[in-house]
């Protein structure tokens, strides 16, 4: 069972299936497991353009003002796709400088002209 509590998540997971289906193939997945691929995947500007890398971002910061819960939904879909790039990461990243009050890296996080990633040590 996935982690889609309501209808609307649902809905969401079912969209970004769908993106996935459409910008992800096969052939992209086993690219990425290529030495030497590059790090922003093809499918990083339709990304963005769909306001998956800011999901969980308040609008204010080039967001979409939605909560994690929104944006879980979307991983397990990306997740499912296998879906090669820092899509993980970023998100992670605008997270925690989101809770941490660092608001003047978030658009670029949003927007897809910067990736992230968060390191524990």
């Amino acid at each position: 069972m996935g982690i889609g509590l309501t209808a609307e998540h649902e809905e969401l997971a079912a969209s970004v299936r769908a993106f996935a289906a459409r910008h992800i193939p096969r052939e992209a997945v086993r690219a990425a497991l290529d030495p030497g691929a590059d790090e922003r995947p093809d499918h990083w500007s339709a990304l963005a353009g769909q306001g998956l890398l800011g999901l969980h971002l308040p609008e204010e910061h080039g967001g979409q003002g939605f909560s994690l819960v929104e944006l879980a939904v979307a991983v397990e879909e990306m997740g499912r796709a296998l879906a090669p790039g820092p899509y993980v990461p970023t998100v992670w990243a605008s997270a925690v400088l989101l809770a941490a009050g660092a608001g003047d890296l978030l658009p670029g996080l949003a927007d897809g002209t910067r990736r992230g990633a968060v390191s524990l040590a």
